[in-house]
């Protein structure tokens, strides 16, 4: 699979592209999270994320990121494997049993078919290889985002 993007490295491209797939975002708007410390893959992930609704925050530093999760919670947590310092697998650990994060859907995201473990497994809903493919992702994005929206419609009223 290889890496689609909307514009060249080192371009500045400030509006994302919108047309990724021909059918409209959901109304609903969803919150993202990306970690990843690689900027080009942070890029990538927000791009097809922005095209499909969602409210992206993303952070390069783990430990950030985990500061954040406990003040907050997300519908979505793109996260990598493998990052210095803290590594997903511990970001996995410390947020999984957290209450709060229950509904947050959570995508891992790794180069390492050999960081695909057991624990990953239990502690993430979708695991992903990189390199990633924009459009694929983006697809991907708005069936979690359709799936998000049926939840949300069935839930009856507090």
């Amino acid at each position: 699979m290889s890496i689609t993007s909307t514009g060249e490295p080192g371009q500045n491209n400030p509006e994302p592209n919108t047309n990724i797939i021909t059918s409209q975002p959901p109304a609903a708007s969803a919150s993202a999270l990306v970690v990843d410390d690689n900027f080009y893959n942070r890029d990538i992930v927000r791009i097809a994320l922005q095209s499909q609704g969602f409210e992206v925050t993303d952070i390069e530093d783990p430990v950030a990121a985990v500061s954040l999760l406990d003040k907050r919670t997300f519908d979505l947590l793109v996260l990598d494997l493998q990052m210095p310092i803290l590594d997903g697998r511990h970001v996995l650990r410390h947020i999984r049993p957290d209450p709060s994060h229950r509904a947050m859907k959570i995508i891992v995201l790794t180069a390492h078919s050999q960081m695909d473990t057991l624990e990953v497994q239990e502690n993430a809903d979708y695991i992903m290889y990189k390199p990633i493919d924009v459009l694929q992702f983006a697809q991907f994005a708005h069936r979690i985002q359709s799936a998000r929206n049926k939840r949300s419609a069935k839930a009856p009223d507090s």
